[in-house]
């Protein structure tokens, strides 16, 4: 990784940690939101899986070589 990559990652992960998400009472809903954009920012597909009120999941697509689930 180089000092560019560094520098975005760390700057990534700065505004993750911003975002209220304290467990309990969870609401995980802003962090959901940030990575679904991110990911499409970057040609990701990606969709919120509502799992309950302001809790939801992140399905995300990445085309690889091999067929397998992660």
């Amino acid at each position: 990784m180089n000092d560019l990559e560094k520098k975005e990652l760390n700057e990534l992960l700065q505004r993750l940690i911003q975002i209220k998400s304290v467990n309990p009472p969870g609401n995980e809903d802003g962090i959901a939101n940030f990575i679904k954009g991110f990911l499409i920012k970057n040609d990701i597909p990606s969709e919120l899986v509502p799992l309950e009120e302001g809790r939801s999941s992140v399905v995300a697509k990445i085309e690889g070589k091999e067929e397998r689930n992660i």
